[in-house]
């Protein structure tokens, strides 16, 4: 018996191209515009987190190569690692400075790619112009903003994107692919999920380099998991997970429906139940609409976003006094809530600009001019309490080759703790 092949139509090329002068603007007004979200980036940088308490300790005690192979949270983080690793090149000072500034521009990159020829299978042009500004001002997600703990999100994304574009044209796109899919592979667990898509959209659309992705992508997917399998769960963070059904919706619909909309909000505790349901109704049908009804990229960009959020839920890495999943709820880990919302907003764009369903369209429209909203609110984000950093390096600075130096950083608590060093 005679199998037939799946058939589906390749989109026509659109031939509408920016030039690099203009691509290359493009970018700096995301970048700038992500600067204005946090100016503090700039003007007072300092460590967050593990991007002082890890990875720059890491690479300052041990070197940077011998940190390059510890895994943190189960699997290899190369992205933080090797920008810290870089940032050693520079006075202790600037290091904050140094990783804000990739972090910057790692943020900044897949706005810059939806730009470029490769992505015109997604949306023309014009359109492509509003996908990526609703990227980058995408509300509720100021954890993810710039720092470079959580760079592999928007790092993930710019892979995603790599996977699905349209095979590269000259030896320098076929480089830059190669890179991002290595290192996408090799910080977190993203491609995971994104390999057997890849493969999908192989077996779909035919692409010869969607088959060379999956080759590059197999064995450094393969040494991920096998983290993740032997260590992952392990060290994730003790405690109860608090799992019920309704909790689900008020996390779906709180911090994805409502938040894609609204911003940041508190829905997913105080919301009615009935209101629960109404919202989870009318996000999910707009998922599920454009899951029969868009294009592939779109179709796999939603399962790519959903699974990634099933995921992250059954294994949260947040610790607390009360069950995991109530404290997701109060607004802690809104990394994972990423890409499901903005998987959510460039469905809604979608509706917006297609003729097929006027009511979907309307819904469309109408939900891009509301997430108005959400982006005003959202806009600017606080600034990280000021630690002084300046000032604690000066002690590190005057201190004895062999001293070991504490230096507390931003949130309270942290410590980045270095030995000093005669170089």
């Amino acid at each position: 018996m005679c199998v037939d092949k799946p058939t589906v139509s390749t989109p026509s090329r659109n031939t509408e191209r920016l030039s690099w002068q203009v691509l290359c603007l493009a970018a700096f007004i995301a970048a700038a515009a992500v600067i204005a979200r946090r100016p503090d980036v700039l003007l007072n940088a300092q460590f967050y987190a593990e991007d002082g308490a890890v990875w720059y300790a890491d690479a300052y005690n041990l070197g940077w190569i011998h940190a390059l192979g510890i895994t943190a949270g189960g699997y290899l983080n190369s992205l933080q690692r090797l920008v810290a690793a870089f940032s050693l090149l520079f006075p202790l000072r600037y290091a904050p400075l140094v990783m804000n500034v990739f972090g910057i521009l790692i943020q900044a990159l897949p706005a810059f790619f939806l730009l470029t020829r490769r992505c015109s299978n997604w949306w023309p042009l014009r359109v492509r112009v509003l996908q990526a500004a609703i990227y980058i001002a995408i509300p509720n997600s100021s954890e993810i903003h710039v720092v470079l703990t959580n760079a592999p999100f928007h790092f993930a994304l710019l892979t995603f994107l790599v996977a699905v574009a349209a095979p590269p044209s000259n030896l320098r796109w076929k480089i830059f692919d190669v890179v991002v899919l290595a290192i996408g592979a090799l910080s977190g667990p993203f491609c995971i999920v994104l390999l057997p898509l890849v493969l999908v959209f192989w077996w779909l659309r035919r692409e010869h380099w969607s088959l060379v992705i999956a080759a590059i992508l197999a064995p450094l997917v393969a040494a991920q998991g096998a983290e993740l399998l032997s260590s992952g769960y392990a060290s994730r963070a003790p405690g109860e997970l608090g799992a019920t059904p309704m909790m689900f919706l008020r996390l779906l619909t709180g911090h994805v429906y409502v938040g894609a909309i609204h911003g940041r909000n508190a829905f997913a505790i105080h919301g009615r139940p009935e209101a629960v349901f109404i919202v989870t109704l009318l996000g999910t049908a707009v998922l599920a609409y454009c899951l029969l009804r868009s294009s592939i990229e779109l179709r796999l960009f939603i399962l790519f976003s959903m699974i990634l959020f099933a995921a992250s839920l059954s294994k949260p890495l947040v610790a607390g006094p009360h069950p995991q999943w109530q404290l997701l709820a109060l607004d802690r880990g809104a990394r994972y809530w990423f890409f499901p919302t903005l998987a959510l907003l460039w469905s809604v764009l979608w509706c917006a600009t297609q003729r097929n369903s006027k009511p979907f369209r309307v819904f469309g429209l109408v939900a891009l001019v509301a997430m108005l909203n959400g982006v005003v609110r959202d806009w600017r984000y606080n600034p990280y309490t000021d630690e002084h950093f300046q000032e604690h390096v000066k002690r590190f600075d005057s201190a004895p080759v062999g001293a070991v130096v504490q230096i507390p950083i931003f949130p309270d608590g942290t410590v980045v703790q270095l030995k000093k060093k005669s170089f």
